[in-house]
């Protein structure tokens, strides 16, 4: 948050993503709001781009890997000019790098990944960075008892009042 007058916080959860026993059907895969919007993006750099039994399975797996992040989702459909689906998933390996070069009339924050990230970083309190590059440790979360562990609250106290 900002603390600025008159914020307010508005969750932006990740995108519902394909059911796995929605697989290999293109027609249920394609109900997902991760590969919605995938489409949507896709078809304004390859108007020709469609789901089909070919490329399903890849399109899905690649709103999967990027969390169902719709800044991650559009990024990535946007390579599509360059990049069949196959080609785009194996490079995501490297995604920060891969993902780039958003709209250049939307804000620096939202053209790449990266600077999405840093930028969101760059909004920490120094307490709250500390906590942060603590529980970076945890892969797929944390409950509160460990992250307790991790960062108790004399040394991240402003982090844990916030």
């Amino acid at each position: 948050m900002l603390r600025v007058s008159g914020e307010r916080e508005q969750i932006v959860a990740p995108l519902q993503l394909p059911d796995a026993s929605a697989l290999p059907w293109p027609e249920l895969i394609e109900r997902s709001e991760a590969v919605r919007l995938f489409l949507e993006r896709a078809h304004a750099v390859a108007p020709t781009f469609g789901l089909t039994g070919d490329n399903a399975l890849t399109v899905a797996e690649i709103c999967r890997r990027l969390d169902g992040l719709p800044l991650a989702i559009e990024l990535a459909a946007a390579r599509l000019k360059l990049l069949p689906p196959r080609a785009l998933l194996q490079r995501l390996d490297q995604r920060l790098l891969l993902l780039m070069g958003g709209p250049r009339d939307a804000p620096d924050r939202q053209q790449t990944l990266r600077a999405t990230i840093d930028w969101s970083y760059e909004l920490l309190s120094i307490s709250e960075r500390a906590l942060f590059r603590r529980l970076s440790m945890f892969a797929g979360g944390w409950s509160l008892e460990a992250a307790e562990a991790m960062c108790p609250e004399s040394e991240c106290s402003r982090a844990w009042h916030r």
